[in-house]
């Protein structure tokens, strides 16, 4: 080294000048920091995860449909769904012959109550839109899943024809 001091004569100090007590305190403090800044917090999934997350929220929700409506088939589906529709028309139409009341002009009393009885019907027809969702996503992937499952037997029948056809050429051959 080239024996100059490390720091300016104005700021060295001596040992006896320092307060223990709170360069312990500081020392501490700067110890938990770095160990707060150390642990683990749980990180928020990404979109990726965010999306599957959603997607299996989504099929269990269908699967919940079907166990809970006992829905086997697809015309059992379609029974359904057709059924659900008429129900929302129904409340449609009470809704329509609501709302045509309160441009009749009412009093105010009135006013509430078929404000009231029409958030009632809003209320119940959101389960029922949520439920006509998912039957339509149910009856879509429901024909992708049967043409996916049709080329997949078509190929497994191919395969096997094949291989029987090796196996009937070599035995024909070895007579």
């Amino acid at each position: 080294m080239n024996g100059k001091p490390c720091a300016s004569s104005d700021r060295a100090f001596s040992w006896e000048s320092i307060d223990w007590n709170r360069a312990n305190a500081y020392l501490h403090y700067r110890y938990m920091l770095v160990s707060i800044r150390r642990q683990s917090y749980p990180r928020y999934p990404t979109i990726e995860q965010r999306k599957a997350l959603a997607k299996l929220d989504r099929y269990s929700q269908e699967a919940r449909l079907l166990v809970r409506n006992k829905i086997q088939t697809r015309e059992k589906l379609i029974d359904y769904q057709v059924d659900l529709d008429e129900r929302i028309h129904a409340f449609h139409k009470e809704r329509w012959y609501l709302k045509r009341d309160l441009q009749k002009g009412p009093s105010e009393s009135e006013r509430q109550v078929i404000d009231q009885k029409i958030s009632e019907i809003n209320r119940q027809l959101k389960p029922l839109y949520r439920e006509r969702s998912l039957c339509k996503d149910i009856a879509e992937r429901c024909g992708s899943v049967t043409a996916t499952v049709n080329r997949e037997k078509e190929t497994a029948r191919y395969q096997i024809e094949k291989e029987r056809g090796d196996d009937l050429s070599t035995t024909q051959q070895r007579q």
